[in-house]
């Protein structure tokens, strides 16, 4: 039966009306004799209805468990298998001799084996479908109820004279029949040439009949007060119905005049009611769009979409929603906006024209720190990090892709944040950009929005035209190819020109401020790992303000020791690339490549016969690696120490890589401190004010099972595939860990997570919800790794058998340390099975020499 309010479907996946028998009910074969399969079906179908919260239904979950407890004493007796085996067969006789055709029709004998006195392996008599018929203990065969046997020696005569008269007696009873039935076929025969003879022939019904007169049927009178009424015929029986005959006669036809044109629309599915954002999700939306304007203003961008990207799956309001699309697009347009600038700067060559307003003005050249543009005749030279505004929105416009509608709605992006630009400047922009189609609603409510969270502190006198630039410092582009110089401002300090946050925009609480923590340190690393170490810097001064818990202060030291050293490996690139010689081979590994031209901030090479250019921002990491280390060769523990941190933000670099050079490194000589912790560090750092609290009592959990299971029971019932149940386990690790203060509830939470999980064959995932389970509540980890790994063992995949013997080798050992011995011992034997299932000869390996360590 698939009905889902099924314990025996839910739980055990099994499709039968009423009890299954002993063997269904382990998921074994009917009759199956192997030992061991009989006691891994009951260890795991006991485990599977164990883990699951009854709430409501804890009255069949106990019920059920009994009955596995009862099949599992029953079928590993050898003596009470037997008995129960005699009786299955002959309850299935009943029906045919079908496996499980008694088990659908009305229940198994469930409770049938007799085991005399002892009642401990009766099944239980619990609601639900009633138990099969008691079967008796079959009776010993009696010696004295068989046949004869056949004599041997004198008595041979007499018995062939018997066999003889008997097949002549069957002889002669044969002939009789005989006659008999073909006495009864001729009179058959002879009745029907008789009934055929008396019928009328029966008339044909005419191909193109005239449409017949209207008649009035008279109705028939009963003969009878109890009998019915007899059917009235629609029309005659030699012509052919018409289809209103047709439509009247036979139901559910429908009425053939009727018109598509004529008919009421058809009913509309409701959709499925959107989830209600929770006051934690709202708060933490509220928070994330606060910091994330604070993020803007002080020209974090990418921390900004870091942050917002951080709450784009919570659920939220209709407003909430609005409002963060409309901080999420601002954070995406100002990004775009950075990024256009610095393409246009790297492609930017001698002689190139641009244009700014009614200004147009020549490039004369360009170095890594300064550009040179020729305008009306003269030379001015800007620094590349402290461009013009109106020269920054010309190389925007010129490196953005899009129609001239799209980039006027990022250039007004850039003009609400401007500190020279009028007010209405971008608002204006943004309606140049409706006229030509875009829609700017949502852009003018971030003019108003901005006034609440990041108002505009303007100096004393502004200026908004272009021809005010700063007065050139040459007249002659600078001749010194110098690389971009090194972040030199320590750590706690605010460089020159960045304004310190104000009170008002610190959290007001020690979890905000972790928050807000957390979220400017995971900014600061993926700018490392997008080769911004400058401001990954500005980040990290940030974050000294915030961090005051000392675990907290160990994280951004190490960060910031990580940042240091990947300044250190660009500098390193910067200046071996500036030390090369045109016109000579480069040999990397086995690639010889020509030295076309090359700079501190970039180089071309002439590889196969084609030019390729390369930037410190788009270099291959093993071109970088290799300039990093033949500068750094004079210190080759130093060396490996910096190619590791940049191995460990890199993309295409990796953790074990980077791990492997500092382990290098350390060999080398280097002191490494406590860098190889930043493998570990977390930055969740919420997770760190969290207090363990008890387990709730069973009673108390009542409640909160109906509250959870009111809530998820579509996405529950949705559920199909293991990618269906590993989406939803992690969408419940989510809600769980926004749950705090609602105890029975998160705890609820946690523990369907994890069976979802478990069911997704997903270990790792596994281990994070037992994590985040053990960081709020007093339980025992162990034991529910445990749990976790002897459900996903039941599993068929070979993939999944691979990972459950890999996950073996690391929950054994903890096993063992932990003094659960035998524990770790199961846990080896199921890897052993599992290794072998996967046929991966390496792995089983591993497993033995697992088993010896044990």
């Amino acid at each position: 039966m698939t009905d889902p309010n099924n314990p025996y479907y839910r739980w055990l996946g099994l499709s039968v009306y009423g009890r299954p028998d002993y063997y269904a009910l382990l998921g074994l074969r009917t009759y199956e004799t192997d030992p061991q399969a009989i006691a891994a079906g009951g260890e795991q179908a006991f485990l599977r209805v164990q883990t699951q919260h009854g709430g409501a239904e804890e009255a069949s979950r106990q019920q059920i468990l009994q009955e596995i407890t009862a099949a599992r004493a029953c079928l590993q007796d050898p003596g009470q298998k037997a008995i129960y085996d005699q009786q299955l067969q002959q309850f299935y006789a009943q029906y045919g001799g079908a496996q499980y055709g008694g088990a659908q029709q009305g229940g198994a004998p469930y409770a049938a084996p007799q085991y005399g006195a002892n009642p401990a392996y009766l099944a239980p008599q619990g609601g639900g479908q009633p138990a099969g018929p008691a079967m008796p203990t079959p009776p010993a065969a009696a010696s004295g109820a068989a046949e004869p046997a056949v004599a041997v020696g004198n008595s041979g005569a007499s018995s062939a004279k018997r066999a003889k008269s008997r097949a002549k007696r069957g002889s002669g009873a044969f002939w009789a029949s005989a006659l008999t039935v073909l006495a009864l076929a001729a009179a058959a025969g002879g009745g029907y040439i008789y009934w055929q003879s008396t019928q009328t022939p029966e008339k044909v019904a005419q191909d193109d009949p005239v449409e017949p007169a209207p008649t009035i049927d008279e109705p028939e009178v009963d003969q009878k007060p109890t009998e019915k009424k007899k059917k009235e015929r629609k029309f005659l029986s030699d012509k052919r119905p018409t289809a209103d005959e047709l439509a009247g006669s036979i139901p559910g036809l429908g009425d053939p005049k009727e018109r598509m044109d004529q008919m009421g629309e058809m009913p509309k599915p409701k959709p499925p009611a959107k989830p209600k954002a929770t006051p934690a999700e709202e708060s933490q939306l509220r928070s994330a769009i606060k910091t994330a304007w604070g993020q803007l203003d002080a020209g974090d961008y990418h921390a900004a979409q870091t942050t917002m990207a951080g709450v784009a799956k919570l659920t939220k309001t209709e407003e909430g929603e609005a409002e963060f699309k409309r901080v999420d697009q601002l954070a995406k347009d100002l990004v775009a906006f950075h990024r256009a600038v610095d393409l246009s700067l790297a492609k930017l060559q001698g002689g190139e024209q641009l244009q700014v307003g009614t200004t147009e003005f020549s490039v004369a050249s360009k170095t890594d720190t300064h550009l040179v543009l020729r305008v009306a005749g003269q030379s001015k030279s800007y620094e590349l990090e402290n461009l013009p505004e109106g020269l920054r929105r010309a190389l925007a416009l010129y490196g953005l892709p899009g129609d001239d509608a799209k980039k006027k709605l990022v250039e007004g992006s850039f003009l609400l944040f401007s500190e020279i630009a009028d007010p209405d400047h971008a608002m204006n922009v943004w309606k140049e950009a409706a006229a030509q189609g875009a829609d700017i609603s949502s852009y003018v409510a971030l003019a108003d929005e901005k006034k609440r969270y990041a108002p505009t502190q303007r100096p004393a006198s502004t200026t908004v035209a272009m021809t005010d630039e700063p007065e050139m410092t040459s007249t002659t582009p600078p001749t010194g190819m110098t690389p971009e110089p090194m972040m030199t401002t320590p750590p706690g300090m605010t460089p020159p020109g960045m304004a310190l946050p104000s009170v008002d925009s610190l959290a007001v609480d020690d979890k905000s401020i972790a928050v807000e923590l957390g979220q400017t340190l995971t900014a600061a690393k993926q700018a490392l790992s997008e080769r911004r170490p400058k401001d990954a810097q500005r980040m990290l001064n940030n974050a000294s303000l915030l961090a005051t818990l000392p675990e907290h202060q160990e994280k951004l030291a190490r960060l910031q020791e990580l940042t240091d050293n990947i300044q250190r490996f660009w500098q390193a690139v910067s200046d071996e690339i500036a030390g090369l010689t045109a016109d000579t081979d480069l040999t990397v590994g086995s690639t010889v490549a020509r030295i076309v031209e090359n700079r501190a901030d970039y180089l071309v090479l002439r590889v196969n016969g084609e030019n390729k250019r390369y930037t410190l921002s788009d270099m291959p990491a093993g071109l970088a690696m290799h300039f990093a280390k033949e500068n750094l060769s004079g210190d080759e523990g130093n060396a490996k120490v910096v190619c590791g941190s940049f191995l460990f933000v890199a993309p295409d670099g990796g953790t074990e890589r980077a791990v492997a050079m500092w382990s290098e490194a350390k060999l080398a000589g280097a002191d490494l401190g406590d860098l190889p912790k930043i493998v570990d560090d977390n930055y969740n750092l919420a997770d760190d004010l969290l207090v363990q609290v008890p387990v709730p009592a069973d009673d108390s959990l009542m409640e909160a099972t109906a509250e959870f299971q009111g809530k998820w029971a579509a996405q529950f019932a949705s559920a199909k595939r293991s990618s269906d149940h590993t989406e939803l386990a992690k969408k419940l690790l989510s809600a769980g860990k926004s749950l705090d203060g609602e105890t029975e509830l998160q705890f609820v939470t946690f523990r369907y997570a994890l069976a979802e999980a478990a069911k997704g064959d997903q270990l790792s995932l596994c281990d994070e919800i037992v994590d985040a389970w053990a960081k709020r509540f007093e339980i025992d980890p162990l034991e529910w790794n445990l749990k976790s790994f002897q459900l996903a063992s039941a599993s068929e995949s070979s993939k999944q058998q691979e990972s459950v013997a890999q996950y073996a080798l690391t929950l054994a050992p903890e096993l063992a340390k932990a003094g659960r011995r035998d524990d770790a011992l199961a846990v080896a034997k199921v890897a052993e099975t599992a290794a072998k299932k996967a046929r991966n000869k390496q792995l089983s390996d591993q497993i033995a020499e697992l088993q010896n360590s044990l």
